[in-house]
Formats: structure tokens, C-alpha cells, sequence
């Protein structure tokens, strides 16, 4: 059982919820009490830059957003305004925060796939520590018909969303190995985050694919949840 003195704070001015809360307590709290650097992208209003500053009363935090935030700061938090898409921007901040780079980098800004790939190609190799921790939320835009690149999803009745709400029968479809072609949706931050798996399989991919034979993945493990991916870096 967690103790709540050992959760993040929940006072503060954030959208991230009981469950997302949960899940960084669960794989930031090891890093807790050491003098990490944690660089957020996209901070909005600016309380989850005071719940960090808290939570890791010992590390170093860096918010980025487009837009400035009107926030009494503590000491150890720091504001940048910038793009997350911007390379030498990124650099920089590296540079002048960091000795050889990240522990931690969220990115809770534009949720728009295109801009979150911009920066996970930016940070993960170069400006990750090894053994960091990388976080994508809110990937679950790609299914909002709504939002600039998402798209309403809907799943034929060979999708398994609909097979887990019957009873297994069985069938000749599962009597023997057969290629199939799995649908699912791909579009925005929900295809994007599938890539992942497709980056840390490269091993197996291998096997087969010898023009990738000299790939190697930095990743060591994802950890998916309701709209948070957690990328381990080697």
C-alpha cells in the first residue's frame, strides 16, 4: 500500500489526474531524493512545475511552453518559454541546466503527433540520460474526431474491442497459424506511440529484415496507460 506522504501532491494547479499521479509515483519514486533534472514540455498554468519542485525537493526542474506562466517559482524550478520543436532551443536548455542531460523529460505539450515525434527524435538519443525516463502524455487524441489530428475510430467487428465482450467460441480460425493482418487505428499520437513497439521489437524485426541489421534500440522497456507511455532508455 502507498502511504499518501509518498504520492504526488494533488493540491496543486494540474490536469494530471489520481491515475497519472499513481503511475509517476511508481517510477519516479526511486529517484526521489537524489538531485535529478527533470525537463517538462508544456506546463500550461505551471502547478505541475510546483508539484515536481516538491515531489523531488532535491532536483532541478525545467518547464517549457510557448507561452509564459505568472507562477512564483521555487528555487529549484525554473521557466523557459520556447517550442518543443525547436532543436537548438532544446540544446541549449541542455546545456545550461544539465552536465550530460535529462533524467526525466515530459512531454505534456501540443499532444498533436507530428510536434511530439519532433521532439522525441530531439531529446530521447541526445538529450536523455542513459537510464532516463521519457513520458508522453495524453496520446489518446488520436481517436478524437475533434481535435486537428485526430480521427473517430470505428472498430469493425473482427476487432478484438468487440471479441472480449463475447463468448469464445472458438472456430476454424483458430485451428492453425495463419497471416492476418491485425486492424487498428494509426492515425496522430495513437499511431505514433504503436511505433514504439515496432522500435524496441527491432531485435525480432531482425531476424527477418536484414537491411535493419545493424539497428539498435536505446529503449529497454514501455510501460502503456490510459494516456501515458513511459519510454526506458538504456
Amino acid at each position: 500500500m502507498t502511504h499518501k506522504r509518498n504520492c504526488l501532491n494533488e493540491k496543486f494547479d494540474t490536469d494530471k489526474n489520481q491515475d497519472y499521479r499513481q503511475n509517476y509515483n511508481k517510477y519516479f519514486s526511486h529517484l526521489r531524493n537524489k538531485r535529478i533534472t527533470l525537463l517538462e514540455l508544456g506546463v500550461y498554468k505551471g502547478g505541475s512545475l510546483l508539484m515536481w519542485g516538491e515531489y523531488f525537493k532535491k532536483g532541478n526542474i525545467i518547464g517549457v511552453d510557448i507561452n509564459n506562466i505568472d507562477l512564483k517559482l521555487p528555487k529549484n524550478v525554473h521557466m523557459e518559454v520556447g517550442d518543443q520543436r525547436d532543436k537548438e532551443f532544446l540544446h541549449n536548455l541542455s546545456e545550461k541546466y544539465t552536465e550530460d542531460g535529462f533524467d526525466i523529460i515530459i512531454d505534456d505539450a501540443s499532444h498533436y503527433a507530428n510536434f511530439t515525434e519532433a521532439s522525441f527524435l530531439i531529446c530521447f538519443n541526445q538529450l536523455l540520460k542513459p537510464g532516463g525516463i521519457y513520458v508522453i502524455e495524453d496520446w489518446g487524441t488520436g481517436y478524437w474526431e475533434d481535435w486537428p489530428d485526430g480521427e473517430i475510430y470505428k472498430p469493425s467487428k473482427e476487432h478484438l474491442i468487440h471479441k472480449l465482450r463475447k463468448e469464445y467460441r472458438g472456430g476454424k480460425e483458430y485451428e492453425a497459424p495463419k497471416k492476418k493482418v491485425y486492424e487498428n487505428h494509426s492515425l496522430g499520437m495513437v499511431g505514433l506511440v504503436k511505433q514504439l513497439i515496432d522500435e524496441l521489437a527491432i531485435q525480432d524485426i531482425k531476424h527477418s529484415n536484414k537491411e535493419l541489421e545493424n539497428a539498435i534500440t536505446g529503449i529497454t522497456g514501455i510501460f502503456y496507460s490510459l494516456g501515458q507511455v513511459f519510454i526506458f532508455k538504456k
